[in-house]
């Protein structure tokens, strides 16, 4: 079986649900199931495929202003095609997508579901309301 993560940030440091998502991907690792991460990175230089804590994570580059994020969380154009090829190449079985309201934007779950996986979508936070700080 093949497991497809994704999540806007893939730094273990920054908080607990990047962790949880590691943490998952071990388990699952240790049953056997092969697994990658899709993330993001606003510094074009850092995107392509790396390896964070014995996984591949795949970071596509996106950036724009934060204003637009009510829009771009519906639909962030400039990661779909990326996410496609990365789709199309990986055949995962299963995507499970979480905090990708930033950048990967929703419009990444019927993308997956397009390539034949099953989705499942972990709303830790879904950008329902934004404040300004």
């Amino acid at each position: 079986m093949r497991v497809l993560h994704l999540i806007d940030l893939c730094d273990p440091a920054i908080g607990s649900s990047i962790r949880q998502m590691y943490q998952m991907a071990r388990r699952m690792a240790a049953e056997g199931v092969e697994t990658e991460v899709v993330s993001v990175t606003a510094d074009p230089n850092q995107a392509g495929t790396s390896e964070i804590l014995g996984f591949k994570v795949h970071r596509i580059w996106s950036d724009y202003p934060v204003r637009w994020r009510p829009i771009v969380s519906l639909r962030n154009r400039r990661v779909l095609g990326p996410l496609r090829e990365i789709l199309a190449r990986f055949r995962p079985d299963v995507v499970h997508a979480q905090l990708i309201h930033s950048h990967l934007s929703y419009a990444s779950l019927p993308l997956a579901k397009e390539a034949g996986a099953k989705v499942v979508f972990t709303a830790h936070d879904v950008m329902t309301f934004v404040t300004k700080s």
